[in-house]
């Protein structure tokens, strides 16, 4: 789990990927996440039956395709939550909140990268997604058996009370 607050973003997907974690919106079976964001993001992660896509939103009706990532090309998803800043830049009044981490191993290299999406509702979703289509995952923090035992409010509220705990474990 990182504990790295100051998170950067480019405009160039290729750039950012390659040095930094890059908020995204998820789409999984037609339900998009966040529901309400708090920033906003044109970076999409779709959840195909064979696939990841990312795209960018250029207009609201007009996507470019950034990046298809085969499952058959990935080694694991390391599924985790993140400290976000909610404003641009970090300051002693900044208001922070939880993301649903995603870090993306790829088969026969050492080459991951990093996707945030706001919330963390999102979790239990991606995880059933990728189990269902048996791509392997490491859920760190056993997000699946929390959300499961918990439900989706009680379980978020409790990542938000205990994170600094968390953060220190992992």
């Amino acid at each position: 789990m990182s504990k790295d607050n100051n998170l950067d973003y480019h405009s160039d997907f290729k750039e950012a990927i390659e040095n930094n974690a890059v908020l995204v919106n998820c789409l999984i079976e037609g339900e998009k996440y966040p529901k309400k964001p708090y920033r906003k993001t044109r970076w999409n992660l779709t959840f195909q039956e064979n696939s990841l896509l990312i795209t960018e939103t250029i207009r609201k009706n007009e996507e470019n395709t950034v990046m298809k990532i085969d499952f058959n090309q990935i080694r694991e998803i390391e599924v985790e939550i993140a400290k976000q800043f909610l404003g641009e830049f970090p300051g002693p009044f900044a208001t922070t909140f939880l993301v649903s981490k995603l870090r993306i191993k790829y088969l026969l290299t050492d080459k991951e990268i990093v996707l945030l999406c706001e919330g963390l509702a999102v979790i239990p979703d991606v995880i059933a997604y990728l189990k269902k289509r048996e791509v392997p995952i490491r859920d760190l923090l056993s997000l699946e058996e929390l959300f499961s035992q918990k439900g989706v409010q009680a379980a978020k509220e409790y990542l938000e009370k205990h994170y600094d705990k968390l953060a220190q474990e992992n």
